[in-house]
Formats: C-alpha cells, sequence, structure tokens
C-alpha cells in the first residue's frame, strides 16, 4: 500500500510532468481518504479541481477552506512554495466566479501571512484593472504599513 507521501508525489508528478491531471486528483482523492487531515494534499487536490475539473471550483473552495481551518501552524500556511498558498488560490477561486471582493482580501492576507510576491502581484493586478489610481495610492500605503507593522517582507 502507498503512503500518502508517495500518492502525493505521484499525483504531482501526474499533472506536472505528464500533464495527466484526472488521474492526479483520484491519487490525491486516495490519499485524503487515508488523511484527511493533510494540508499538503487538500491544496493540491484543490488547486487540480479549480484547474482541471469540470464544475470544480466550489469543490476546490471547500478544500481550500477546510485546509486553512485545519491548519496546525502558520508554517503550513506561510510556506514560500506557491502549491501551499492556500489563501492566494482561494483567492483564485473567488476571482475565477466574479467575487473580486474577495480574492483581493484574500490575496492580501497571504501576502501579509508569508510575504508572498505572486500574492501581492495579483493583489495589484486586480486592483488595476478596477481603478489604476487607487491601486498605486494603495501600493504606497500598503509598503508603509507593511513596514511600520512587520519590517520588510520578501
Amino acid at each position: 500500500m502507498e503512503t500518502v507521501q508517495e500518492l502525493f508525489d505521484n499525483a504531482y508528478s501526474l499533472s506536472i510532468v505528464e500533464e495527466k491531471h484526472d488521474e492526479a486528483i483520484a491519487l490525491c482523492s486516495k490519499a485524503l481518504k487515508i488523511e484527511p487531515r493533510n494540508y499538503r494534499v487538500k491544496v493540491f487536490l484543490g488547486m487540480l479541481l479549480g484547474d482541471h475539473a469540470q464544475n470544480g471550483l466550489e469543490e476546490a473552495r471547500c478544500l481550500f477552506k477546510e485546509a486553512f481551518l485545519q491548519s496546525r501552524s502558520s508554517s503550513e500556511v506561510c510556506s514560500g512554495w506557491p502549491e501551499e498558498a492556500v489563501l492566494y488560490h482561494l483567492g483564485i477561486c473567488e476571482q475565477k466566479t466574479g467575487r473580486v471582493g474577495n480574492a483581493q482580501l484574500l490575496f492580501l492576507l497571504q501576502y501579509l501571512a508569508s510575504g508572498s510576491n505572486l500574492s501581492r502581484s495579483q493583489l495589484f493586478n486586480s486592483l488595476e484593472e478596477e481603478d489604476s489610481s487607487f491601486a498605486k495610492e494603495f501600493e504606497e500605503i500598503l509598503d508603509k504599513t507593511v513596514n511600520f507593522c512587520f519590517g520588510e517582507l520578501d
């Protein structure tokens, strides 16, 4: 019997290298049956469903929310590995379903939690589409606030 880590590694390879997303989804689902609270598997399965499953956005959204709420430490949520940036991926789901304000808040939270440049970029791209002058002002305000509160984020 394969371990959760072996199932995850195989799913990751199938999806990223071979682009066999349905098979990767099946392996992640199998891994979650063995270890239902596995953060990494739950987030990756959510990514796969959100990107490759027909009508998978709502299930992906639920997986991201569960992964975040069940996370046991900030190191899970604040990982520098983009595939583990759960709030970013939840934001992408919100954006895809037209809930842009929700998405922007989630991108902001991921940036503040982890210093994720990907989340920061997504936030400002989204703000820029709505109001470019506000996006620039907000960037200056955010940078100053982050510097006051946290020092420089990577």
